[in-house]
Parts: structure tokens; sequence; C-alpha cells
């Protein structure tokens, strides 16, 4: 489908001059002599991009500009304006005007604007289908979430990965880092490797050789070339995991490579070279590393361009039910099974803080999996204990909110012990399967 475009001015030849221009230029164009013509045609038409004169009779530019931006926030309205009007145009740009024109104006500036126009139109439009499919299926890549928090992360990924900026991935242990980093991979376009290189996992000569590669004889034991990851990743990514764990005189050799694009293997004369795009992760705060001198400053600013934080599992606990549905459909398969999952288990799962993240609460689904007897997963399955972060949580709380969390507990372990049978679990407690009820619904368990 074509670009639309539509003008609005009250000068018949100044519209007969943009409207010839931008058909040359492939777009579907209308026009209109003043506001109360264009807003009916706005409504018809839809256009992606406007241009639109701030001097007219009747309704005048900045009233028309308001209305179509609270009808279509993504509309793009460029306004034109005479030179005695420049104030007003650059008002309109707060007002949320996408660029303005002063008469007279050169075509090839209309056409430069209403196609960067469009192309922005057009890019966010379809970061917008897309994350929006994303969504409807819970994820991205392996990633899945709901919740504002991960809608965020979502966005980011979206936006970024068709650039070549570089990501730094930060958050808890757990949180996803690399499902991030592979997501980021994934919808970027590259047709090279994802090359993952974890930073701690290789002391400092070895992760030199590693990423850099080395010439025979380089050192002992280099008995022939080998090509590094540098050069593996060549028109895809390189993930750098647990990037504080680098030592300085490789985050030095590994900055020139990322301005440069090109570098010398370990004891080679000969320079290599390679487009690689760069995402590192940490669970680190790397800006406390930098003060201590362990980090470099201008590494920093080249790997953290977009900074990506992934929330930990506590802070998005609505995307709790989804994972466990995820895991258990996983281990399901894995292990020949067909389990459910009960509604007193997944409110358990919701109450614990898992300080391990999704890593912890995925071992815990595929532990129960394995120890589970019966065709649906009781708190009794899980093996689960209070972690240092529960227990600074519950001495923080005042007595009715421990006293809130003791019944709460109580009720689950109770039930738990009954395998989810209510008037069992009531005749346990003393008392009637209606208090056992409302007592659930008032702690939220219902």
């Amino acid at each position: 489908m074509k670009p639309r475009c539509l003008i609005v001015d009250d000068e018949k030849s100044i519209r007969q001059v943009l409207a010839d221009t931008l058909k040359q230029e492939g777009y579907e164009v209308k026009t209109a002599s003043n506001g109360e013509e264009s807003l009916a045609l706005v409504v018809d038409f839809q256009p992606r991009v406007v241009l639109l004169d701030i001097r007219m009779p009747g309704i005048d530019g900045v009233q028309v500009l308001d209305k179509i931006l609270s009808d279509d926030p993504t509309c793009r309205v460029i306004m034109l304006t005479a030179h005695g009007n420049l104030r007003t145009a650059v008002d309109t740009m707060s007002r949320g005007a996408y660029h303005y024109l002063a008469k007279p104006f050169e075509l090839d500036e209309v056409v430069h604007v209403v196609n960067r126009a469009s192309g922005e139109w057009e890019l966010n439009n379809q970061v917008s289908l897309l994350k929006n499919r994303l969504l409807e299926k819970g994820g991205l890549g392996g990633m899945e979430g709901k919740a504002p928090a991960m809608e965020r992360v979502f966005n980011i990924i979206l936006q970024a990965a068709p650039t070549p900026a570089g990501v730094l991935i930060t958050g808890e242990s757990g949180t996803g880092k690399e499902l991030a980093a592979r997501a980021l991979h994934k919808q970027s376009g590259r047709k090279g490797e994802f090359v993952a290189v974890n930073c701690a996992a290789l002391p400092g000569n070895l992760l030199e050789s590693e990423l850099f590669g080395h010439v025979k004889g380089a050192f002992t034991g280099a008995e022939d070339f080998r090509e590094g990851h540098l050069k593996r990743a060549e028109g895809g990514t390189l993930f750098l995991d647990e990037i504080g764990a680098m030592p300085l005189e490789v985050q030095a050799r590994l900055l020139r490579a990322i301005q440069e694009k090109s570098f010398f293997p370990v004891g080679g004369e000969k320079e290599v070279s390679s487009n690689f795009r760069v995402v590192a992760a940490t669970n680190e705060k790397l800006e406390k590393e930098i003060e201590k001198g362990k980090f470099r400053e201008d590494l920093y600013y080249r790997l953290a361009v977009i900074n990506l934080e992934l929330p930990p599992l506590r802070a998005r606990k609505e995307d709790i039910p989804l994972l466990v549905g995820k895991f258990l459909e996983d281990y399901n398969t894995a292990y020949n099974r067909n389990l459910a999952i009960d509604p007193s288990t997944l409110e358990l799962l919701k109450q614990k803080s898992w300080p391990g993240n999704i890593r912890e609460l995925k071992n815990a689904i595929h532990q129960a999996v394995i120890l589970s007897k019966g065709s649906r997963l009781m708190p009794s399955d899980f093996i689960l204990s209070d972690s240092r972060a529960e227990k600074k949580e519950k001495d923080s709380l005042s007595l009715e909110e421990k006293l809130r969390t003791a019944e709460r507990e109580h009720l689950l372990e109770t039930l738990a012990r009954c395998d989810g049978n209510r008037t069992k679990a009531a005749e346990l407690l003393g008392i009637t399967r209606k208090t056992l009820y409302n007592r659930m619904q008032n702690l939220g368990l219902e």
C-alpha cells in the first residue's frame, strides 16, 4: 500500500505543487483548502503524514493539529508557515507536531522531511504490530511475560535490535540475560552467528586467545592458527556474559576492536576485520567497578549505548502462572507426564520471593515433576525453604502483617497435607469448611 499524505493549505498553487511532487515520490495524496475540510478527510483517508498550514480561514492549523493528534497520536504532522509565524511553528512542536517548514521552502527539503516522517511511522507501526503479536503469545524469543515491567523490556529489545548500537543487559542472576541477548540477535535481522562467551569462566590469557584468536607459535601449546570469537561473530552478535570479570588489558583490546571493527590475533602481525555487534551482560554495578579502577569507563559507554535492565521475578509475580505453565509443559514432554498444577500450589509459588529468579522457579518445577506421584502438582511435591530475602522481608513486617503471613502459610501447609482437600483441611484446623473458605478469600488464596 502506498504511503498516504494529506496536504492542507488555503493557497491552491502550494497545494498543487506539493501534491505533484509527492505523487512523483510514490505517495497517495489528497488535498484540503481549510481546516474543516481537512478534518473530514483525516477520518476517511487516514494519512500517515499531514502537511498543515498554520494560518487558514476558519479553524487554524494549531486547532487542526490538536484534533488530529488526539484522534491518532501516530500521525506525523508537518507544519507549514510563513517567516512571520516561525515562533508559532516552533510552539507547535511542543504540542506534538513532527516538524515545521518555513515558506518559501525547497521541494527537496519537503521530500526529505516527508520521507523521514513516513519511514519513522512505518518502523514504529511494524514494531507496535510485532510487539502486540508477541505479547498476545506471552513472550519474545523464549522470554515469557505479560507484566508491565516485561512489556518495557520487549519494547526496548524490538526498538534496539535493528540498530548496531551496543546493548548492556543488567539484572540479578537468573533473570534471563542470555535469552534477552538471543532475542536481540534474532530480531536484528543479522545473518551471522550468535556467539556467546562467559568472561568469568576463563583466565585472562585464555580469554584473550578465545576472543581474538591466535597464530601458530603465539604461546606454548599454540600448535595451529585458531580463529577467535570476534571473527566467528562477523555479521552476527557477540554476547559477552559477565563482562565485569574481563581483565583490564583484554578490555583495552576489545574497545579498539569495537571501534575499528578490526584486531590482531594473539601473536599475529596481520590485522583481521570483523563486522560484529556487541551485546554484554552483568549482574554487577559496573559504575562501581569503574570507580575502583577495575573497569574502563570508555568501554562502558561503548557497551551501554542501550541499557536493558531485566526485572527480578519478585517484581513481576503476575507472570509466575505463565512461567509455571511453560516449564510444566516442557517437563511433561521431557518425562512423558500429563501433570496439571493445583490452584493451592500456584498460590504457594506466587508467595515466594524467588531470589534465584526464573532459574530457581524452573528448577523447582523440574524437581516437583520428578517427585510428584499424582496427576496434579501439589504443594507437598515441592521442597521449598525460606530464602534470606523472604526472611528479611518478614522481619520488617508489622505485627498484623506477620500474623496474616503466618496464617496464610499455615493454611497452605494444611491444604498441602490434605492434597488440596478443603473438607479435610477444615477438620484438621478445627473450623467449618465455610470458615476456611472465608479465611482463604480474605488472605487472597481464592
